[in-house]
């Protein structure tokens, strides 16, 4: 493993796929509510190719889409809830986002790989305790979000392979890009902790118990549609 120190160096050197995904990053608070879980899933949104990199949750929250979702779903409270926070209920959230929220962005996005997303039922799927999959997902292409502990909280990120490779961490906290992405090598990750310095601080990977989340397509695992 290497030195928490090594690993912040990796992410300050200029390249490529830092850039990318610093374009895609959302930040909580600003480019959407003050949600960790909801910025984190709207960015893997933006990796699949539904949304463009210049797209926000806010913007889709505040379109004529958006707020007509809100109205139905009973609030834009409850619409902002699908998309994720920390009140509990998570499973019936879950399935509103599912059933009600990802139909409805599907049509208002225009990513990349919107039309092809548009072709077949889509869901995203919360997995606990699973970290052997979880390692073989994010390594085969798949970006996810994963629970990691900070000294002060838990906090949702999102985890992505590069074309070499490489394993980076797209972090939500703070408009800062200080440490927003960051590099982490090439793993394995999960079976055993690994610790990165982040925006929000220094992260323990995974959090205890072991969570992850992604976007199936007729069941099977969509990768990042984004070249990186």
């Amino acid at each position: 493993m290497l030195p928490n120190l090594s690993r912040l160096a990796m992410a300050q050197v200029p390249s490529a796929t830092k850039s990318k995904l610093e374009q895609l990053r959302e930040v909580e608070g600003k480019d959407g509510p003050l949600c960790c879980f909801a910025s984190s899933k709207f960015v893997l949104c933006k990796l699949i190719g539904m949304f463009s990199a210049s797209d926000h949750l806010n913007t889709f929250l505040q379109s004529p889409e958006g707020r007509s979702l809100s109205a139905k779903m009973g609030g834009e409270h409850i619409h902002v809830a699908a998309w994720g926070d920390v009140t509990g209920h998570e499973e019936a959230k879950r399935v509103a986002f599912n059933e009600k929220v990802l139909p409805v962005a599907l049509e208002w996005g225009k990513g990349p790989a919107v039309v092809q997303l548009r072709s077949a039922p889509l869901a995203f799927v919360h997995v606990w305790r699973k970290p052997v999959e979880a390692n073989d997902l994010v390594q085969g292409g798949v970006p996810l979000m994963v629970c990691v502990t900070l000294p002060w909280t838990k906090h949702l990120v999102v985890m992505v392979m590069d074309g070499d490779k490489t394993i980076w961490l797209v972090d939500p906290w703070a408009d800062s890009t200080w440490a927003a992405v960051v590099s982490l090598g090439a793993g394995p990750f999960f079976s055993t902790t690994t610790t990165a310095t982040i925006n929000a601080g220094q992260a323990t990977i995974p959090a205890s118990p072991m969570f992850h989340a992604y976007f199936v397509q007729k069941g099977a695992p969509l990768k990042a549609a984004v070249g990186l």
